[in-house]
């Protein structure tokens, strides 16, 4: 770590008010190719948001910055309203300042704000010293090199020559960015420490340990988050709500009581008490109404979808605008790029649009218009209109037998048309010597009625 720009020259009795150093140190060497590794995010954060989290919560007198990334990392703190004082206060530097220094590195962010003022209150009242908090990676015996140790923050309360005191700092403050793995075990704690907080305030997760959220989510009370699910960036859900297994939102909004499930959400907008999944994929740009359903192996892009319309299962919806209280039916969808350019489809309110039905951009269906199953239509269809395009359906027999000879084809049908055969014969010849039974059994067994009243037929 660099030195401190400056080091008290009075008793820490006689002054106790602190200024704070950000230092942007370069890394150890474990980050390959060299980068800010202050900058990387942590659950939905550049790293350095979360130590600046504890710099606030400090509340010193002034703040200074050095290092290669300072501009940038005091542009950072500016951010923050409630650090620019301090900021001002520590603009012309540091070198007159009487009261307390720590210096913390930006490759610590994990530090917390208990262990700092532990480290100050190891300085006695009216005493010169140094306290080093020093960073100890775990050694596990996995690992290939032996546990390092270094510096991730320092209190001055003197000159170089004043006593130091060595303070450890916690396993998760130990945790520095510029480490690959010790960056994912920042994480891991991280999302721990996000899930905890989110069970205090009313949501249930099931399995916090297969549960990521970003610290820039929102969730509403009383929502279920179910196991392996991802809630990232700008994501934000509504109340009473259940969200997976093994769904992944990004940067999207999902209203009160819908459900989703087995599902990747992305840039996408849900209504209040709609239903999505299993397997479902939104892609950017779609927004669905309340009540929608996009169901199993549904997919939907950059379109918006009307309150109550139902899409259940296997259809592709790109580029479409659709009303609301429609019926999407199961192998239909858009067909919106010519090869130069794509192009939008307009579908009515309460449209029902058969099973297998493509759609080709631009056309428009309109208001309470059907689609036939099987159709595919490249031009506008009026609203209450139905709307077919299939074509003859023609049956040449024998075709497999004659084509397709010596194939697996060809002796079934050979033996599908035996057995059809021997079923013709066998209800014919049934059905001659039934007839011939019943007429001669029938007409000896059966009295003449003219004979029965004594009445000649004659």
């Amino acid at each position: 770590m660099p030195d401190s720009p400056c080091r008290p020259t009075t008793p820490p009795g006689q002054d106790r008010r602190l200024a704070i150093v950000l230092a942007t140190d370069e890394p150890a060497g474990a980050c390959s190719p060299p980068c800010d590794c202050w900058t990387v995010p942590l659950c939905g954060r550049p790293a350095v948001e979360w130590l600046l989290d504890t710099v606030v919560e400090l509340r010193p007198d002034a703040l200074g910055f050095t290092g290669r990334a300072a501009a940038a990392v005091r542009a950072r703190a500016c951010a923050r309203r409630a650090l620019r004082p301090a900021i001002s206060a520590g603009r012309g530097g540091l070198g007159d300042w009487s009261g307390l220094i720590v210096t913390l590195s930006c490759l610590n962010p994990l530090l917390q704000p208990a262990g700092i003022r532990r480290a100050i209150g190891a300085l006695g009242d009216g005493e010169f010293g140094v306290v080093v908090i020093r960073s100890s990676s775990s050694e596990c015996w996995w690992s290939p090199r032996s546990a390092a140790c270094t510096v991730a923050a320092v209190v001055y309360a003197g000159d170089p020559g004043a006593p130091v005191t060595v303070i450890d700092a916690g396993p998760v403050e130990s945790l520095r960015v510029d480490d690959p793995a010790e960056r994912q075990q920042a994480e891991v704690a991280l999302y721990q420490k996000i899930a905890v907080d989110w069970q205090r305030r009313g949501v249930l997760i099931e399995d916090p340990a297969t549960t990521r959220i970003d610290a820039t989510v929102r969730i509403g009370a009383g929502t279920r988050i179910r196991p392996h699910t991802e809630l990232i960036g700008r994501t934000a859900i509504g109340s009473a709500a259940s969200i997976g297994p093994v769904t992944t939102m990004i940067d999207t909004t999902a209203g009160d009581e819908c459900v989703v499930r087995y599902a990747v959400c992305e840039d996408v907008t849900i209504g209040e008490n709609a239903r999505i999944g299993p397997f479902t994929w939104l892609r950017s740009g779609t927004r669905l109404g309340a009540r929608t359903r996009a169901g199993s192996f549904v997919e939907v892009s950059n379109s918006v979808v009307g309150d109550d319309t139902q899409i259940p299962h296997v259809a592709g919806l790109m580029s479409a605008d659709v009303g609301k209280g429609c019926n999407i039916a199961g192998l239909s969808g858009t067909a919106i790029f010519d090869g130069q350019a794509k192009h939008r489809v307009e579908i009515g309110d309460h449209v029902f649009v058969g099973a297998g039905t493509i759609m080709i951009g631009p056309m428009s269906v309109g208001d309470g218009a059907y689609t036939a199953a099987g159709s595919v239509l490249a031009s506008d269809v009026p609203g209450g209109a139905l709307a077919s395009s299939r074509s003859k359906q023609l049956v040449r027999e024998g075709w497999v037998a004659a084509n397709l000879q010596d194939t697996a084809a060809a002796d079934a049908a050979r033996q599908n048309n035996g057995a059809a055969a021997r079923h013709t014969n066998g209800a014919a010849a049934r059905g001659d010597n039934g007839a011939a039974a019943r007429g001669d059994n029938g007409a000896v067994a059966r009295p003449d009625p003219c004979h029965a009243h004594g009445v000649s037929s004659a």
